[in-house]
């Protein structure tokens, strides 16, 4: 890290009041002056260049402070301007320690790979038709963080507020040969996201488009960057953590906007390992939950065996969906929506700790997630040699020659697709009843004691099967907060 190109990405007007009117950071069990580092990191960095990624406390710096610190030490970063968050681009051991030693700073850590939660299915079965329920999504956003989103899509065109792709991942920030200065985050404004699965298009129809809350606007960011010709979309896509840190920054940036503001960001990812608070996403998450913005994650696709999180060999749930913060969510049947899909991944019963904090293995709920219908991604249905699989457009064509325009999916992303979207109608029902919407943890609530029961224990299918009118109905009914956030209470008289 020599080149001293500190890059500030500046991705809305409401900059300053990310920095004047930021919720506190996590508490931080750490002592000492040094950050929680990454082991995978050390061990990639004692044999090469490796990109790392830096988080801080934003009690005690900011990205200001970030950015001339790391200018001074002539590290080549990116600084976010949403999440207290910066890329390095490349470097070695001393530069990951001298990272660590950044004043505020919580964590570094190395690159990762994420895994699409959804897969092909046979036949359609779709989900349950909600009853009219008062609220639609009308104005609000959803942003889905993960393949991409097609807009070209006739159930998606004209639904979009944003949509974009994210550029920086360890295969574009490293490249084939030496590592290039580090670059913009976001590519300009797309009509089309996607790469190639569809899966992200797939889930915003579900959430949004004609799905859950058809009126809602969106928010895509395509954040994958790698993809090859195959049957299923866990191993056609690639999937950058960097690159889902990013898309949580934009989603984070449009959510403290006032026209049409994100109040739900649905990342149709899953990873593996356990669950560490000082971990980019984690950290990240938990940001978004503090600006009231409700981050909604699958729980995993790694069922029916139930999961022993006392080693990340043995534990199939997704470490960013459990934690305290995330909606992280199972898949029902599509035949019985009391019992769980055979895919959808079990928790584990036993409580764990991780750096000296609780952990609960566990959904907080469950939703449809086997043989939904939702929107194919525009072109891949005519083209004769397409795979059939989610590569072509999102899952297995139900019908090719008379229905081009939509597949099957299952998968727990597509039950966090329903969580997210019935997210949105929670938020604009408190909104038109109160003039607020609910903190996340209130969300995070409503939906547990709403949900229905189903015939699995709370580890392995969480509070019970999606409720979507209950939900919206207490959330309507729901004590509205303090007038005194500007983010929760956005009309005059609110700080």
């Amino acid at each position: 890290m020599t080149r001293r190109a500190v890059v500030a990405v500046t991705a809305s007007s409401v900059l300053a009041a990310v920095v004047a009117a930021a919720p506190p950071a996590p508490a931080s069990p750490v002592t000492g002056s040094r950050a929680v580092v990454a082991p995978a990191l050390l061990d990639a960095a004692a044999v090469g260049p490796a990109p790392a990624v830096l988080t801080w406390d934003r009690r005690v710096t900011d990205a200001d402070a970030v950015r001339a610190h790391l200018e001074a030490a002539d590290v080549d970063a990116t600084v976010l301007d949403g999440l207290p968050v910066a890329f390095a681009c490349a470097g070695g051991l001393g530069d990951v320690e001298l990272l660590a030693r950044v004043p505020g700073a919580l964590s570094v850590w190395g690159e990762e790979e994420l895994e699409p939660a959804g897969h092909a299915v046979a036949e359609a079965t779709g989900a349950p038709a909600l009853p009219e329920l008062g609220v639609d999504g009308t104005g609000l956003s959803l942003a889905v963080v993960d393949t991409g989103v097609d807009g070209r899509h006739q159930e998606l065109a004209g639904d979009l507020r944003s949509n974009v792709r994210v550029l920086v991942s360890h295969r574009e920030v490293l490249g084939p040969g030496d590592p290039p200065p580090c670059q913009d985050l976001y590519t300009a404004e797309l009509t089309d996201s996607e790469v190639a699965s569809g899966h992200g298009t797939h889930l915003a129809g579900v959430a949004a488009g004609t799905g859950v809350a058809p009126q809602a606007r969106i928010v895509g960011v395509g954040v994958s960057d790698a993809v090859t010709v195959d049957t299923d979309v866990r191993d056609s896509t690639r999937l950058s953590m960097f690159g889902a840190l990013a898309g949580l920054n934009h989603a984070l940036l449009a959510g403290l906007e006032t026209d049409h503001p994100v109040k739900s960001v649905l990342g149709g990812w899953a990873g593996k390992g356990l669950q560490n608070p000082f971990h980019p996403i984690s950290l990240g998450i938990r940001d978004l939950h503090d600006f009231g913005i409700t981050v909604v994650l699958p729980i995993g696709n790694g069922g029916p065996a139930a999961s022993d999180c006392s080693a990340a060999a043995t534990c199939t749930v997704s470490p960013y969906a459990v934690g305290g913060f995330a909606v992280g969510v199972a898949a029902t049947s599509a035949s019985d929506s009391t019992r769980l899909a055979s895919f959808s991944s079990r928790g584990d019963q036993t409580p764990r700790t991780s750096e000296g904090l609780p952990v609960v293995y566990e959904p907080l709920l469950s939703a449809p997630g086997e043989g939904v219908l939702g929107p194919r991604r525009v072109g891949t249905a005519n083209v004769a040699t397409a795979p059939t699989g989610p590569s072509a457009g999102g899952g297995t064509p139900t019908a090719p020659s008379t229905d081009p325009h939509h597949v099957a999916m299952s998968g727990t992303s597509v039950a966090a697709a329903h969580v997210a979207g019935a997210v949105v109608l929670m938020q604009e029902a408190a909104y038109r009843s109160t003039g607020c919407y609910l903190p996340t943890a209130e969300v995070r609530r409503l939906l547990a004691e709403t949900a229905a029961p189903m015939a699995h224990p709370r580890h392995e299918a969480g509070a019970g099967s999606l409720d979507v009118a209950a939900a919206v109905a207490a959330a309507r009914a729901a004590v509205p907060p303090k007038p005194n956030d500007r983010f929760l209470c956005p009309r005059p008289g609110g700080s």
